[in-house]
Parts: C-alpha cells; sequence; structure tokens
C-alpha cells in the first residue's frame, strides 16, 4: 500500500491552495458557508481570509451516558462502495481538532481491498447474526503505535479506517506533537469531515480494536471515558449502554453528536490463536512483519522508514475490522438455522447464544433449567420482573451439589510395575469422558417426587428419572472394590460401610455389590 498522500499541515495555505480546500463550517467563524447556504463571492472570500489569518480554537468533548435514550436499532447501509476521495482540509482545521502541529496524512486503498474492507464493515452493521453494538451508521477500526519513553508509553500514531453507511471508506493516520495524545471523540468527528459532513451531524459510531486496552489508554480523556467502558478479560467494550460523545463548533456551539460503542476483535479469537498475525493468515490479509528489533524503537522506525511504519500501522487496523466481518458473516449464517442467534461480546458469550437459540429461546431454556420470572418489590416501593431459581432447585440443589463428587482414578499395583517382555503397560484415560457423560443425562422436569424405599429408587433410575439421595451403606467384607464415595478434606475415600451422598446411578451398582441396607 502506498502512503504518498497530502499531508496536511503545511506551513501556511497559499489564497489558491485556500480556494480549494475551504474548512467546513464547524471548525470557522459563522461567516463561513453551509453546504445548505448560498453565500456570496464576497462572504466566502472572508471566510477564507479567516481560514488564513485565524488560529481555531480547540474542540471541545463532552460525554454523556446514553442509558435513558434509546439507540436505533436497525441502520439502513449502502450496499455497494461509492467511488470516494476525501478533500484534503487545512491546517488549522486539523490542529483545532488534534491539537497544535498534529499532522494528518490521508491514505490510498486498493480496490479490492477496499471492496473487502466495506463488505466486513457492511456485515458487522446489517449481519443476521450482528452484535447488539453493530447497529451503526459509523464503524471505524482503530490502532495506535506507541513507544515507551522511561515510566510513560509516548504516541507516536493514531491509525483509523473508518467506513460509512452512504457507501465510502476512507483510511488516514494522524502523528500528535511527540508527548501528546488526541481525545478518542476527535476520531470520528474528523471522520465525518472526511466524508464530507461539516454541519451538524447525529451518527452512530461502532468502534473496533484490537486488544483495546491499550489503545483506551492511548486516549487524552480516557478518564473521562472510563464511566462508560466495562472490562472484560483484561479488555474494554461497553457491555449495556453506549455513551454519547458531543463536539461543539467554536463559534456556533453547533453540536455534532456520535453515539459510540467499543468491541475487541481479541475477545473473540479462539484461545492461544488471538494475534492479529493469526487472524491475518486465517483472512489471507497477512499482517506486515517487522524486523527484529523494530517494535521496540518505533521512534526510529518512523523517522527511517515512515512510508514502511504507515503501511505496518494502517494494516492492523484493516485487519481487524475483517476479522470482526468474518466472525459476523459466521454467526450470520448460524442464525438461519438457529432463529434468534446473534454474535456475544465474546466468544464464550457467542456460545452461550448459539445454545440458548438451539434450544428454542430464553424461554424454553430457562424452563429447562428450573428458572422462572417473578415480581418483586424493591426497597423503593417499586415492583419489578426477576429471573430466580423455581422452589424445587432453591430446596434440592444443595443436596444435588453434594452428590456430584467427581471421577476416580485408581491404580492397583502399588510400586513399580514392569511389562513382561513383548508387552507393554497402557494407563488409559479417556478424553472428554465426563462431558460427554454429562451430554447423556436427561433435561430434568423439576418436578419432585420422593422414593423411600430400594426398589422406588431402582425403579424411578430405569426410568431415567434423576435421582440424588442421602444413604446408608454397607457393602459385604469380601467385597473389594465398593463404590459409594465418601467426601473428605483429602479427597474421596471409598469404604465398606458409611454415609455417602451419591446419584441414583451409583446406588444401582452398589445394590449390585450387595451393598444395599
Amino acid at each position: 500500500m502506498s502512503a504518498n498522500q497530502n499531508s496536511l499541515s503545511p506551513p501556511r495555505l497559499s489564497e489558491a491552495e485556500t480556494t480549494s480546500c475551504l474548512p467546513p463550517a464547524q471548525q470557522c467563524t459563522p461567516k463561513i458557508w453551509k453546504p445548505d447556504q448560498v453565500l456570496t463571492q464576497k462572504k466566502e472570500q472572508e471566510a477564507q481570509n479567516d481560514d488564513l489569518d485565524r488560529p481555531y480554537p480547540p474542540i471541545t468533548y463532552k460525554y454523556d451516558s446514553a442509558s435513558s435514550k434509546k439507540t436505533r436499532s436497525t441502520v439502513t447501509w449502502c450496499r455497494t462502495l461509492c467511488p470516494f476521495e476525501p478533500d484534503p482540509l487545512s491546517r488549522h482545521i486539523v490542529e483545532a481538532t488534534f491539537g497544535q502541529g498534529a499532522i494528518v496524512e490521508t491514505l490510498p486503498i486498493a480496490g479490492h481491498t477496499a471492496v473487502r474492507l466495506y463488505e466486513a464493515a457492511f456485515e458487522v452493521t446489517n449481519g443476521e447474526g450482528t452484535q447488539r453494538q453493530g447497529a451503526a451508521s459509523l464503524v471505524i477500526s482503530v490502532d495506535t503505535e506507541y513507544q515507551q519513553w522511561g515510566h510513560e508509553n509516548i504516541a507516536l500514531s493514531y491509525q483509523v479506517t473508518a467506513a460509512h453507511k452512504s457507501g465510502r471508506l476512507i483510511q488516514f493516520i494522524v502523528f500528535p506533537m511527540l508527548g501528546q495524545r488526541i481525545s478518542f471523540g476527535s476520531l470520528p468527528d474528523f471522520s465525518m469531515r472526511l466524508f464530507g459532513k461539516h454541519s451538524r451531524c447525529r451518527e452512530t459510531v461502532l468502534t473496533i480494536a484490537h486488544f483495546n486496552a491499550a489503545e483506551w489508554t492511548m486516549f487524552a480523556d480516557r478518564d473521562e471515558l472510563a464511566p462508560f467502558l466495562d472490562g472484560v478479560r483484561k479488555s474494554v467494550v461497553t457491555l449495556l449502554a453506549p455513551f454519547i460523545a458531543r463536539t461543539y463548533d467554536p463559534a456556533t456551539r453547533n453540536p455534532r453528536v456520535f453515539t459510540c460503542s467499543f468491541v475487541d476483535t481479541i475477545l473473540i479469537s479462539p484461545a492461544g490463536n488471538g494475534s492479529l498475525a493469526e487472524w491475518g493468515h486465517l483472512l489471507n490479509h497477512e499482517k506486515f512483519v517487522l524486523p527484529s528489533g523494530k517494535i521496540e524503537k518505533m521512534k526510529n522506525f518512523l523517522k527511517d522508514n515512515r512510508l514502511g511504519f504507515i503501511d505496518y500501522a494502517i494494516r492492523d487496523t484493516e485487519v481487524c475490522l475483517l476479522a470482526l466481518g468474518h466472525f459476523i458473516k459466521w454467526c450470520s449464517k448460524q442464525s438461519y438455522s438457529h432463529r434468534g442467534f446473534k454474535a456475544g461480546i465474546t466468544l464464550g458469550g457467542t456460545s452461550v447464544n448459539l445454545y440458548t437459540a438451539f434450544e428454542g429461546g430464553p424461554e424454553l431454556l430457562d424452563k429447562m433449567t428450573g428458572m422462572e420470572k417473578r415480581q418483586i418489590r424493591t426497597d423503593w416501593g417499586y415492583t419489578k420482573w426477576v429471573k430466580e431459581p423455581c422452589d424445587a432447585r432453591v430446596i434440592h440443589d444443595p443436596l444435588a451439589a453434594r452428590c456430584y463428587h467427581g471421577g476416580l482414578n485408581v491404580a492397583y499395583v502399588h510400586g513399580e510395575r514392569k511389562a513382561p517382555p513383548g508387552y507393554a503397560v497402557y494407563d488409559i484415560d479417556l478424553s472428554g469422558a465426563y462431558a460427554s457423560a454429562m451430554a447423556c443425562l436427561l433435561c430434568p422436569t423439576f418436578q419432585i417426587t420422593r422414593a423411600m424405599r430400594v426398589d422406588e429408587i431402582v425403579e424411578a433410575v430405569e426410568a431415567g428419572h434423576h435421582v440424588v439421595a442421602r444413604v446408608k451403606f454397607q457393602f459385604p467384607s469380601d467385597c473389594k472394590h465398593p463404590c459409594l464415595p465418601i467426601s473428605t478434606k483429602n479427597g474421596l475415600i471409598y469404604v465398606l460401610k458409611g454415609v455417602s451422598f451419591c446419584t441414583g446411578h451409583e446406588i444401582i451398582t452398589a445394590i449390585g455389590l450387595g451393598g444395599a441396607d
């Protein structure tokens, strides 16, 4: 990928350059034209002079909780990628957005890669298996490059691949002043400016990152974002309500509102294969490999090979977007046969969602697991519905929990065992034996019946009922392998006489050994 693009930080714009690169209205005085207004040539000239002579005041950001507001559940996206070349923005706009001395470069995207990236963004937002956070009108894949400097990490660059519902796709990279960090709200704000929307706007933004804990800490306003984010497996995402980032026009104070959510692709990655390099290999979009020692000295790499640095940095955002698109596409295929299935924030959550859909939905699953909805009254006098275990589970779960002890591995020969010539000794262990055995159990109905006699217990087990019991037992003195476990602080013991918490199948086995009492 080539990065010979317009550097957006010229020392001063000439009049000719300013004529072709009019700044958007939000960053300028009220004299600047707006797309829905027709101004005279005199007013346009005044706006250009203001752009030349006046520094832009910094943009301020305000974050609000969106818990009390309903976000759009569906967003209509253009299905095909529209040819689009973003207009370069003036130096003052860049500095007002990202700080004094910041540089921004826009990057061209190869035709085939652009189509793949936009298809991935479309799948993330409009796929049948899309996540709850997927209903967005703007998708931005974010990555940062930084280097440790003493006890602090200094930000070197912020790179973004952004796709909009209008069918437009852009890539840009921000180089802040050394030692400075940008605010998160500046990324969707600047993306919309490159898309040509300079007036008021209201967008739903889905932010994608790989190991977002590292990317989130590189934002200057991370402390303001923290109350709206949730920690999941050492990363940060939005589990419940999204948050609102507002950017304001420094002159007119007109707001640009962005309803934002975070997702992290490392949470949907298989264990042991969660790196972007593994995703790139899977997606046939390989992550660039740096020479040895370059990752620890990214500042020198940027200085010595700027184009190579840009190619390496922007590729991470591409792989991240393609990874989430690939995951959502797989979930969409599963949703065709399992109605109601949606992707989760994590791989484990997605598995739970798939199992719930496989069983017929949350209501049937609650019935299978003995959960029921009840109306309770809170301390404030309000009533609300909660999901709690049914009475049968509340009463008998403690007994059932004491009856499942695990397995037993026995070596019947003590000491060293040597195989005769021509023979070998094997210790055989069944892989997944416990999970396979549990899968063979029937679903409980939680309709409790009591059995006091041995013949009643045998009849219930043979009928397929789940039986748990506290039993007194005594095996014959010549029984070599009693089968009823007794739990102690040193593990399970198997004795000839005692009291055991056990299951119906163990009782049946004990009866066969003469242990009925």
